[in-house]
């Protein structure tokens, strides 16, 4: 995010066995700096999703991709 009053964007990937990882600069930010545009998205995430009938999830997909956007990032600005 540019700015704090800035909305963060969401990725949305539709392949959940190889997953995509972009690497934008500012996909990480610092939560007490952005504290209020973060809480604003997640308010806006119920209506985002209201419409949507799918019942299953890809929430192992998700933690799979978090997981190694964390260990690209530790390397990268090596904290490991």
């Amino acid at each position: 995010m540019k700015s704090k009053e800035e909305c963060p964007s969401m990725i949305v990937m539709s392949e959940l066995e190889e997953i995509f990882l972009p690497s934008p600069k500012d996909l990480f930010v610092k939560i007490k700096e952005y504290r209020k545009a973060i809480e604003e998205f997640l308010k806006k995430l119920n209506k985002i999703f209201s419409f949507t009938y799918v019942n299953s999830n890809s929430m192992g997909s998700a933690l799979k991709g978090a997981f190694e956007m964390i260990v690209i990032n530790l390397y990268k600005y090596k904290f490991i």
